[in-house]
Formats: C-alpha cells, structure tokens, sequence
C-alpha cells in the first residue's frame, strides 16, 4: 500500500474519532509523559573483517497529549505527542570510531482502548509518526535515515488510580525502514569498491509512562 493510502485511512479514523465528541460526557484529556528504551533493528551484510559493531539500544522520553473517547467499555484514543529516538554503535569500522544518533518525531497513535475493569485498560493500534530533525556524530551520516515518514503498531496497558492518574506500559514496533538499501556508513569510510551493506534499518521502543486525566 502507497503511504498517501496508508496517511489518507489514519486521517479518516482520525476525523471519525474526533467527530464523535458530541457526547462530552464520554471524552477524556490528559497528559502523558514517559520514558522509552529504544532499539533499532538492522539487517547487515557486510565484510566481517572489514565491519564490525552492534547497534546498542538508549534511553530516550516522550510527551503526549491524550484525547479519549470512551462511550463504554471499548473506546478509542488520539494521543499525539513527541518523542526521540536514539541509536549507538561501538567499533563500527576500523577507524574505530563511534556512531551516536537521535532521531526527532511528532508522533500520531490511534489507539482502540479496552477497559476490562474500572481501572484497568489494555489498548492497541497503529502509530504514523515524521522525523522533524535528525542529529547524528559523526555529522556526515545524517543523511542515512531519508525516510521521514514511519509507520509503526503499538499495544500495552494501564493501571488507573485516585481518578486521574495512570501508569501504563506500551511496546511500538516500526513497520517500514528509515533507511533503504546502502546504509552508506561502511561504504563511505572503507573502500568504495567493496559491496559491504545492503540493509533496512526499523525501530522499536519499549516505554513506562504516567499520565494524567484533565477531565
């Protein structure tokens, strides 16, 4: 699927969510701030004595804004925010030199929410989220995450208390690659003449958040 295809259905669940506020009473706001152990997930092929390095996961946060529509037990939320992403590699070549990056994205989860109890939550859904900025050392490579767009699916649960607190955990898993085919790392500081990396790089994130209702 085309990703205006894929952008135009989020935007469409997105408005018919939105749409339903008519019923005040069944809407929730909130806050939600959390922190996140990211990873990033790469396919490498590459000359063993020539490459070497593992991709090492960091800890990173996020901020949401939470919109809930919850009518009954099943219910569905919007929960834009922003979040950073991260990556490190150790011994990444045989210059040894490191390679450290923070990926910056506005996020959008739609979230299908279930409430098997009063307090207790599970939700799931799919997550669209653009890379507003990318910081990378060494500077040269901030042009290997091209893809500014990812798609992602997300799933977890909460535990509600007092009313309006909340402390939840969520696991999101990148669907489509930041990057395509040659990474450009290896090929750019070993020779030119070895076909090192034919790759595709996706992320993940585990995160703990708390939250708190406004209403």
């Amino acid at each position: 699927m085309e990703k205006r295809h894929i952008i135009s259905s989020l935007l469409v669940f997105a408005f018919i969510a939105v749409s339903m506020q008519g019923k005040a009473q069944s809407l929730n706001y909130g806050l939600q701030v959390g922190i996140n152990q990211t990873n990033f997930r790469s396919d490498f092929f590459y000359h063993p004595q020539l490459v070497q390095g593992d991709l090492s996961s960091k800890f990173t946060f996020g901020v949401n804004a939470i919109i809930e529509y919850k009518p009954n037990k099943i219910g569905i939320a919007l929960e834009p925010g922003y979040i950073v992403k991260a990556l490190s590699s150790s011994s990444l070549n045989v210059q040894e030199r490191d390679l450290d990056a923070r990926l910056h994205f506005i996020q959008l989860p739609i979230m299908l929410v279930v409430d098997p109890s009063q307090n207790l939550s599970f939700f799931v859904g799919p997550e669209i989220a653009y890379n507003i900025n990318t910081a990378m050392d060494p500077e040269e490579y901030e042009d290997v995450f091209i893809n500014q767009f990812e798609f992602s699916i997300g799933f977890g649960g909460l535990v509600r208390f007092k009313e309006k607190y909340a402390v939840g955990i969520k696991y999101n898993l990148g669907l489509n690659s930041l990057t395509e085919k040659e990474l450009g790392i290896a090929q750019s500081i070993v020779s030119s003449t070895v076909d090192l990396i034919d790759t595709r790089t996706k992320s993940s994130y585990l995160q703990l958040f708390f939250r708190y209702y406004l209403k």
